[in-house]
């Protein structure tokens, strides 16, 4: 239990440390979403992934989520985005769970670390 908990706590903090939110370089960009990438799940119902547009450095960037919801992007939607300037063709959108995921693993990790102590 205790190798788990090292490998949930330092998971976390790389994700943590390599993620596009939390770095001081990263900038914030205005992004459309110009189309919608649909595929079918394991359930054979369609599942949705935005095609963003932006602009960085001069030119125009069209990239295709790597997350996909059954919640149908809505097509013409402006939303903000964080790049890294050395990788501007790899977004980060700014919501919870981008924020949560890292320290999820952070405090399950810290509660494996834990719970053979008690």
């Amino acid at each position: 239990m205790f190798f788990m908990g090292i490998l949930f706590a330092g998971g976390g903090i790389y994700l943590w440390r390599t993620s596009p939110l939390y770095s001081k370089t990263s900038v914030k960009v205005d992004a459309v979403i110009a189309d919608i990438q649909t595929n079918m799940n394991s359930d054979r119902r369609p599942v949705y992934a935005a095609v963003l547009e932006y602009s960085f450095g001069g030119q125009l960037i069209r990239n295709t989520s790597d997350t996909f919801s059954s919640f149908k992007p809505e097509v013409g939607k402006k939303i903000q985005i964080l790049i890294n300037p050395a990788k501007p063709d790899n977004p980060m959108q700014k919501n919870f769970m981008n924020y949560a995921f890292p320290w999820i693993f952070v405090i399950i990790g810290v509660g494996l670390l834990v719970l053979p102590l008690i």
